[in-house]
């Protein structure tokens, strides 16, 4: 069903833009979500101290750190720099939350 929707969002993308806004879309968002995987590592060594490492991230916290932050920066400069691309590529991502609180109810009735 995912794929499905995500072809149509691809589509319908294709057919309003250029691949050059397209790809401003997708760094956007797409680091939105890196930076936040990488803040996510601080946040699990915070609250799971006891958890085994099985991969030590090399000079923790100094390279997560400056990710998250080149993350922030990223998208700061791309609302800055190109406003309407950014809220089209913010606004695609709020509709698509609907769709999977949707998705995730369906799973907690069965």
């Amino acid at each position: 069903k995912a794929i499905l929707f995500q072809a149509f969002w691809a589509v319908i993308l294709v057919f309003t833009g250029s691949f050059d806004t397209l790809t401003d879309l997708l760094v956007m968002v797409a680091f939105i979500f890196y930076g936040a995987g990488a803040f996510g590592v601080f946040v699990l060594r915070k609250k799971m101290k006891e958890v085994p490492r099985t991969y030590k991230v090399p000079f923790y916290p100094l390279i997560p750190a400056l990710f998250v932050v080149f993350s922030l920066f990223l998208v700061c400069t791309t609302i800055y720099n190109d406003y309407k691309s950014a809220i089209t590529g913010l606004g695609l991502v709020a509709l698509g939350l609907p769709f999977y609180f949707w998705q995730n109810r369906t799973k907690t009735l069965r």
